[in-house]
């Protein structure tokens, strides 16, 4: 059984992510885990009105953690015909490579699956900043998919 993780964000490299999973690497018996890492937003105390800018910001992240969960669900109720577990899970970090990091201390995981964030021609000489970190500080191996 192979354990795959998936980083979500919600771009669409990270819904081709998925998609290349499907294609090339799902087999019987995988497990893939789908993460969302869900930023928690603090305003300067100093800010009168940050406490309020706050509970708005951290709200729309749930929000938006929630509609990916249910779109990712979706996704792999249609995509997913073999015989394996997925599941999602939304953590909440301030660095979402480390928070990745740290999971995969604690979840077991044999490969990591993560969409670029190229763009342009320019773009894709540079990965995303996620994909960057994870390419050069995990133990495990990494592909990053355009």
């Amino acid at each position: 059984m192979t354990q795959y993780l998936l980083t979500v964000d919600g771009s669409e490299n990270s819904k081709r992510a998925l998609l290349f999973y499907v294609a090339h690497l799902m087999k019987d018996n995988d497990k893939l885990t789908m993460l969302h890492i869900e930023h928690h937003v603090k305003t300067s105390i100093l800010d009168p009105l940050g406490d309020n800018l706050d509970k708005i910001t951290n709200i729309q992240e749930k929000e938006e953690s929630n509609q990916l969960k249910n779109y990712f669900t979706k996704e792999c109720e249609k995509l997913i015909k073999k015989n394996i577990v997925w599941e999602f899970k939304i953590v909440r970090g301030d660095d979402t490579g480390k928070t990745i990091l740290n999971f995969i201390e604690i979840v077991p995981i044999d490969c990591i699956i993560a969409g670029s964030r190229g763009l342009n021609k320019l773009q894709r000489l540079v990965l995303g900043s996620v994909s960057n970190f994870l390419l050069h500080n995990s133990n495990k191996p990494v592909i990053v998919v355009p």
